[in-house]
């Protein structure tokens, strides 16, 4: 717009929207994004569905941070929304209303979903592939739904009782 007059833009606020610096802002405003409704309408596997949801935010928080770091993180810069995170929720709560109660997880199919279809359909370089998929087999596996050992169960206890603060239920 060559036309725009230059004093009006220096006299006017100037608003932006950046992500958080550190992964647990990024999470916490992860959480915020999340409708109240999709973790409500989950009556079956309440209890993986919950531990994975957490385990997908903080991926959806890591996976954003990698940008941070230019080259290293990725090839090329990539924007994973808040919305690529609310459509992996939305996959997670099919799957969980779909299975069984005590029957294994399909963890190969929420990874798929996640790194091939959901997140990885942005991505344009095999390396970067490489990097995703890496990084849900991370987060999205069977340790997940393992209970807490002494050590690491103050940790875990405070990263549910976040998630029960954003999530009732």
């Amino acid at each position: 717009m060559p036309n725009f007059p230059a004093n009006f833009a220096r006299r006017c606020l100037k608003i932006s929207l950046e992500l958080p610096i550190n992964i647990r802002p990024n999470t916490i405003k992860s959480f915020s994004t999340i409708p109240p409704n999709e973790v409500l309408n989950v009556t079956k596997n309440t209890r993986e569905f919950k531990r994975m949801l957490f385990s997908m935010t903080l991926m959806h928080a890591v996976i954003n941070h990698r940008e941070k770091f230019g080259s290293f993180g990725w090839t090329q810069p990539y924007y994973f929304s808040p919305n690529d995170l609310q459509i992996s929720i939305k996959m997670l709560a099919e799957i969980c209303q779909k299975t069984i109660p005590g029957q294994n997880f399909p963890l190969k199919l929420m990874r798929y979903l996640v790194s091939d279809l959901n997140y990885g359909g942005k991505l344009t370089n095999q390396e970067d592939q490489i990097i995703l998929r890496t990084q849900v087999k991370a987060f999205i596996n069977m340790r997940v739904f393992e209970d807490a050992t002494i050590a690491n169960r103050s940790k875990l206890n405070r990263a549910y009782s976040m998630l029960d603060e954003f999530i009732p239920g």
